[in-house]
């Protein structure tokens, strides 16, 4: 499941736009925003030129993580193509 809980605002409501606009949920001060749930993106900019931030996996890397800043841009750094999340485990399951 998702961690950040994003609020659904109708059938054409995306997972590109709620990253876009950072949108979180009532969850948002116990597990974090969705940024904090973002580990790759690709990206089409200004240019038409497609670039790839972060990765597919939880890794510890040095600098500035790019994908990250995706969130809550709006779009104005650039169309999101493709979106790696991590996902948590559903703690609500009932035990055998």
């Amino acid at each position: 499941m998702l961690g950040f809980e994003p609020p659904h605002f109708g059938p054409t409501a995306t997972l590109g736009g709620t990253i876009a606009c950072n949108l979180s949920g009532p969850r948002r001060p116990y597990v974090g925003s969705a940024r904090d749930f973002i580990l790759g993106t690709r990206i089409i900019n200004g240019k038409g030129e497609v670039l790839k931030f972060g990765g597919q996996v939880m890794k510890n890397v040095a600098g500035f993580d790019v994908s990250r800043l995706m969130a809550g841009s709006h779009g104005t750094l650039g169309a999101l193509l493709d979106i790696s999340l991590k996902v948590c485990q559903n703690r609500h399951r009932k035990s055998r």
